[in-house]
């Protein structure tokens, strides 16, 4: 399943349980928040009395998903089952797939931007910015959603060898 493999700790302050909870509270803030933003967007559409785009409507049943994977990684941590925080795993893989297209996808515009002879009315190099921007942020996204997949790919794997470890209940634990 995955290459790369933590050991007990995810950060080196706290347990894979632990930082498989951060994960999903992260992911499903961060989702919340986008999803959000498109929902807001099909409801300024519905009382304008025009039709969602196919962007809006994408973006809410994606972000949708996407918080209801967070809350199911949050569950399966917090109660050590491995079949929940698969899940997540599974849907931050594909997330992953469609965020590094997008990153191509920017950088290739943003190369195709930078050959092409400048305008004369400056509408470029604010798309230029723009995708460059875009670019950025997708490598961030992608970077975290990684780690993130490694965190809870490598919960997920002492889940299913140890099984002294799915029978203990999550206790919180104040330092």
């Amino acid at each position: 399943m995955c290459c790369i493999r933590l050991r007990a700790s995810c950060c080196g302050c706290c347990s894979l349980r632990t930082g498989s909870i951060v994960i999903g509270v992260l992911h499903l803030v961060l989702s919340l928040v986008a999803g959000g933003d498109y929902v807001y967007r099909w409801i300024q559409a519905m009382g304008n009395g025009v039709t969602s785009s196919e962007e809006v409507i994408i973006g809410v049943a994606v972000f949708g998903v996407s918080v209801l994977a967070a809350v199911l990684l949050i569950i399966g941590a917090a109660h050590n089952n491995s079949t929940l925080c698969l899940i997540w795993v599974v849907w931050a893989g594909l997330h992953l797939a469609l965020v590094i297209a997008l990153a191509i996808y920017a950088g290739v515009v943003t190369f195709v931007l930078a050959v092409t002879p400048e305008d004369t009315t400056g509408f470029m190099g604010l798309v230029q910015i723009l995708t460059i921007s875009l670019l950025v942020v997708a490598v961030l996204i992608i970077a975290v959603l990684s780690y993130g997949i490694v965190v809870v790919c490598s919960h997920y794997r002492d889940l299913k060898e140890s099984p002294e470890v799915r029978s203990t209940p999550y206790e919180m634990q104040f330092v």
